[in-house]
């Protein structure tokens, strides 16, 4: 093969990898929009969750798919505001050979508590999440290394309620979300140039749903919570979550 033939080979592999390579996908649960903590309190969270989201590279759509494991510590800013962030990691698997193992992710946020009538609260919830990921030998081709950069950006506005269950009382809550993805691709191959590709969101607006049990007092004003949350258009997710809100807070002030 002589030199052009080999730089319009190599090109048209890595434009065919930038197209049909799936990137890590990464999103961090919503929460209960309202669940503020009293001011000066703190609580922590964890979460684990199946994530797939469709994402475009120009005008071609691409399913992603992760595993996100993430813990939040909250900090109750104001009675009606807190402030929180995020750390943790996940994985990255797609059809093409790309395997990447779980690499750090870290964000934050904000929540506001914006109406309170009897049992049922009204809030938003503004956060931002980083990730990076690569893989070297992408399906099983020597040389060729890729990397991903992926922002996300989450604005949800939603509304809970206190019920009673026979297990205890609970809260469920649902609400609408804007989701916004910047991203980018780079694959290096040898001496080669390196090429890149922007990517972003397909679906910006959805909605999302979830319960919690709340698991009460431990004794000392502590209060556990379990959940589940799904997100549902902006891409298909389900989270498992637990929450700790420590001595002194009231998780979602009911």
């Amino acid at each position: 093969m002589d030199r052009n033939a080999k730089k319009w080979f190599l090109m048209a592999l890595t434009l065919s990898m930038l197209l049909g390579y799936r990137s890590t996908v990464l999103a961090a649960g919503i929460d209960i929009p309202a669940a503020v903590l009293t001011q000066g309190g703190y609580a922590l969270g964890l979460e684990w969750g199946r994530v797939s989201r469709d994402i475009k590279f120009s005008d071609t759509e691409i399913k992603q798919r992760s595993h996100p494991y993430l813990a939040k510590l909250s900090y109750g800013l104001l009675n009606r505001l807190d402030l929180y962030g995020i750390a943790g990691a996940a994985d990255s698997r797609n059809d093409l050979g790309f395997k990447g193992d779980s690499r750090p992710a870290f964000g934050g946020g904000i929540k506001l508590l914006l109406l309170k009538y009897n049992d049922t609260l009204v809030g938003l919830t503004g956060q931002a999440i980083r990730f990076t990921s690569s893989d070297s030998n992408v399906a099983n081709i020597a040389g060729l290394d890729m990397k991903t950069s992926w922002y996300e950006y989450d604005m949800a506005l939603g509304i809970s309620r206190l019920i009673s269950t026979q297990v205890g009382d609970g809260v469920v809550y649902a609400g609408v979300l804007l989701s916004k993805l910047n991203g980018k691709l780079e694959s290096d191959f040898g001496n080669n140039p390196s090429q890149s590709a922007n990517f972003k969101e397909s679906h910006p607006i959805g909605f999302f749903l979830g319960g919690d049990l709340l698991g009460g007092d431990t004794g000392s004003g502590d209060r556990v919570r379990l959940g589940v949350e799904g997100r549902f258009i902006t891409e298909t997710s389900v989270l498992v979550k637990l929450s700790f809100a420590f001595s002194g807070t009231e998780l979602a002030k009911y």
